[in-house]
């Protein structure tokens, strides 16, 4: 009379008749799958989703109050929020991801082989999506604010660029100083990453717009449905921002050697 209990040569022999109706398919764009993006993989990316939001929430959330009025955040505090927020996300993420937090870096680390090509798009989905995100929780929230920190030149299109190739190399610089060279003090990345930031808004902004990030331009330019210009601006700056970041990464580094 049965028991109604499997033994384990049961359970094993039902197991492996189960695994006979495996799709092979399947099977293989599931391995694909996990070797493009293992587990630990997956959590750097929902770690840069997070930085980034943040970092976007915060930078265009006062930018966003300081054009409207200045007497709630001044241009000054704007930009001292932006490499605060940048300095909080490293120690917060640095470890994780690497705090990225920008597609242009992204890019600039992959060609000088310090971060692996083909995890790359997945890096920069995560950042768009956090950024976009931000921009549209943004919009609910400061209506009727109309400007949620897009970033545009003030004056003519090769200025900004140069602004923007200096201002790229400065914030490359320190970060290949402090963040890579095995010779500086790790535990000082966030501090000097984030006062870079700090001072190169403050001196870019009223220029290119100070943004050196292509997710917290393009993020707010969906959000507020202003694609015409801020695509424009990103079509002739991302492109040009990640040259720059490429150029100067390799530079600052032989800098630093030599230093």
């Amino acid at each position: 009379m049965a028991t109604g209990n499997w033994s384990a040569a049961h359970e094993e022999a039902f197991i492996s008749v189960g695994t006979d109706y495996s799709d092979p398919h399947q099977s293989f764009f599931r391995d694909r799958f996990q070797q493009l993006c293992p587990p630990e993989f997956s959590r750097k990316l929902v770690a840069e989703v997070i930085a980034t939001y943040l970092l976007v929430f915060v930078t265009c959330g006062a930018a966003a109050l300081s054009v409207s009025d200045e007497r709630q955040v001044s241009k000054l505090g704007a930009s001292m929020t932006g490499g605060l927020i940048v300095t909080v996300m490293i120690y917060a993420v640095g470890h994780i991801s690497g705090a990225h937090m920008n597609p242009a870096v992204t890019f600039a680390f992959a060609a000088v082989k310090r971060f692996p090509w083909k995890q790359v798009p997945l890096y920069a989905a995560a950042q768009l999506s956090g950024a976009t995100s931000a921009a549209f929780t943004l919009r609910i929230l400061l209506d009727p604010i109309k400007e949620l920190g897009t970033t545009s030149p003030s004056g003519p299109e090769f200025k900004a660029l140069i602004v923007e190739i200096v201002v790229s190399f400065c914030m490359m610089f320190v970060t290949s100083a402090v963040a890579t060279d095995t010779k500086a003090i790790g535990e000082l990345a966030g501090i000097a990453v984030g006062s870079s930031v700090c001072i190169t808004s403050i001196f870019a902004g009223p220029i290119s717009g100070g943004s050196m990030n292509p997710a917290r331009s393009i993020g707010p330019a969906i959000a507020m449905k202003n694609m015409g210009i801020n695509f424009l601006y990103n079509d002739i700056h991302a492109p040009n921002d990640i040259k720059s970041f490429k150029i100067c990464y390799a530079i600052s580094l032989v800098l630093r050697e030599w230093i």
